[in-house]
């Protein structure tokens, strides 16, 4: 084991009481109904180290308290924990220290109508289906299961190394107990495990093959050579668990028939009743002792049923259910214009989302910021150019907003009271497609007065028309002339009218090329009045008087309209010919 990772497992040991988790090997999800977690508040800790065991290898883009409950379900697991917009935690403790709900306040990444935590804060939620806590439970309700292999090739049969001196099995018991896990188990001699589940592929072993003596107590057998003992205490764990633990007559493989009894097989709010299971574990198995673990994909839980419950929630059960945004003002604003900040990504097909996104409101700047403010759109440009840059670079889990230079937009405030939960489903949003920063509509040129592409007259450019990016709305119109950072609020054209999209598009140029300031336009280093004039040849039109400086603007600001409709007579309608295609 490299050294940095023995450092990382030392300090977990540290953190967690002594038991590390290094050789976990995550289950799946829970793919069956079961009796919906409890919101059990917003916890937070200064230092922002998790309180909770086990953070899971589920995928943090697209989390819901539905998906991250069942993950902890299928591991057995009192509490799941969601922090920092998905990233799933499970634990048998809830631990950090109680605060305000608000401190919660970050959208969940799958679901924006539910929360998932904050800055150092986790929103928690209760399996109440456990009957006790750790500290109702004594050793001896901890009751031996018999002698298990070690080595079935698909993990531990526990998977939370213990550091016990001296060991005996009542003090491995005590250590396993004292972090809520109802397992415990001892082997060859001087080894303690624990954990919340017996691993699916554990099997029964001879007990006699469990022969090695305890190092702290010669007269008590402590496991084998791959070979473990089990403790079990029920009471810490669940009454409707998603897999079944292990008989001791059995062969310890878990059963696949039936649905735990119980007084409610409902499922989480908002969720399926086939969430699918997860395949890699969080933390790359290797411990000192016993043999090598391999990445595991058990398939003994029963499938998914076809129907889905009703929700066993009631009104006593408490969530998070009114959100009040502080009102804020433009965080980056340039001149008169806002601009829509970009989403936040962590891999690279959301980076070039966002640099998309970025990049097809480089038009709506020049339009709306004022031509006195040009040079900090050029300046968006700059930054919409070095987001695409730095999206080629992007590897999953080391790409953010923040680590490639866009500004970091904060969450904004809100205000959340504790409320009965509902099981109705939320209203569906609408699904967007960030558009291709790529116009559809061609720029009037002429080299007579020296405007084009890249050099429209007074640098006002054509506004982009690209594929409409609202899913809602496609259907009534392929086609959108993006002129408002809000692009709810711009024209959508259907595939026949795309050249009625263009003309909207030269005439909105015009419209802004006429209004924009005669004496500024001269001079404008964009490119002067003529879309490429040098600053020489700008400083020659001082000796005009203002209406004439008008009359001229006016005349090429017509001229470049007329390009416009001319280059757009005939427009490729073979783009957007289905939703989030380019």
């Amino acid at each position: 084991m490299a050294p940095a990772r023995s450092v990382l497992a030392v300090a977990l040991a540290a953190l967690l009481g002594g038991v590390s988790h290094a050789s976990y090997t995550e289950q799946p999800a829970c793919p069956k109904p079961f009796t919906p977690f409890q919101c059990a508040g917003c916890v937070a800790t200064k230092d922002g180290s998790s309180p909770f065991d086990f953070r899971s290898s589920a995928d943090q883009s697209s989390m819901t308290v539905a998906k991250c409950t069942a993950v902890c379900k299928g591991n057995s697991y009192r509490y799941a924990a969601l922090t920092y917009y998905g990233v799933c935690y499970c634990g048998n403790l809830e631990g950090g220290q109680q605060v305000h709900v608000n401190q919660c306040n970050y959208k969940c990444s799958g679901d924006s109508s539910e929360h998932c935590g904050g800055q150092n804060a986790w929103s928690v939620w209760e399996d109440p289906t456990f009957a006790k806590g750790a500290e109702e439970v004594t050793t001896s309700d901890y009751q031996a299961q018999g002698c298990y292999n070690d080595n079935s090739g698909h993990g531990r049969t526990l998977g939370h190394p213990a550091n016990v001196p001296d060991l005996t099995p009542d003090k491995c018991i005590s250590a396993c107990k004292t972090q809520g896990y109802a397992y415990a188990g001892v082997e060859y001699g001087g080894e303690c495990w624990c954990d919340s589940n017996l691993n699916p592929y554990a099997t029964k072993a001879a007990e006699s093959e469990c022969n090695v003596p305890c190092k702290g107590d010669s007269s008590k057998v402590c496991g084998g050579n791959s070979r473990i003992n089990v403790y079990f205490a029920k009471d810490l764990a669940s009454s409707e668990p998603c897999t079944v633990g292990p008989n001791p007559s059995s062969s310890g493989v878990p059963s696949t028939t039936g649905v735990p009894t119980g007084s409610s097989t409902g499922v989480p709010p908002g969720s399926s009743t086939g969430v699918p299971p997860g395949s890699s574990t969080d933390v790359p198995p290797g411990s000192s002792t016993g043999p090598p673990t391999s990445t595991p994909t058990p398939s003994t839980t029963i499938p998914p049923t076809t129907t889905k419950p009703s929700s066993t929630f009631t009104t006593s059960t408490l969530c998070p259910v009114v959100v009040t945004p502080t009102p804020s003002g433009c965080a980056n604003p340039v001149g008169d214009w806002c601009p829509k900040p970009e989403p936040d990504w962590n891999e690279g097909l959301g980076c070039f989302s966002a640099a998309a996104a970025c990049a097809v409101q480089v038009p709506i700047c020049f339009l709306h910021a004022g031509l006195q403010n040009t040079a900090g759109c050029f300046d968006f440009a700059a930054r919409c150019k070095a987001i695409k840059l730095c999206c080629l670079g992007c590897v999953k889990g080391g790409c953010s907003k923040k680590s490639c230079g866009a500004t970091h937009e904060e969450p904004p405030t809100v205000t959340t009271t504790l409320g009965p939960c509902t099981s109705a489903p939320p209203t569906p949003t609408p699904t967007i497609c960030p558009p291709s920063p790529e116009n559809i509509c061609a720029e009037g040129s002429s080299w007579l007065h020296k405007f084009g592409p890249g050099h429209p007259v007074c640098g006002v450019p054509l506004p982009i028309v690209s594929c409409n990016d609202d899913s809602k709305t496609f259907g009534s119109g392929a086609f959108k002339l993006y002129d408002h950072s809000d692009s709810s609020k711009c024209s959508i054209f259907p595939k026949p009218g795309v050249s009625n999209a263009c003309q909207a598009a030269c005439k909105y140029q015009l419209d802004k090329c006429l209004a924009a300031n005669d004496l500024t336009c001269i001079f404008n280093k964009v490119g002067g009045l003529l879309g490429r004039g040098s600053e020489q040849s700008a400083a020659s039109d001082k000796t005009h008087d203002k209406r004439t400086l008008g009359l001229v603007k006016n005349l090429i600001c017509k001229k470049q309209y007329a390009a416009c409709v001319l280059a757009n007579k005939k427009v490729d309608t073979s783009r957007c010919s289905s939703y989030c295609q380019k």
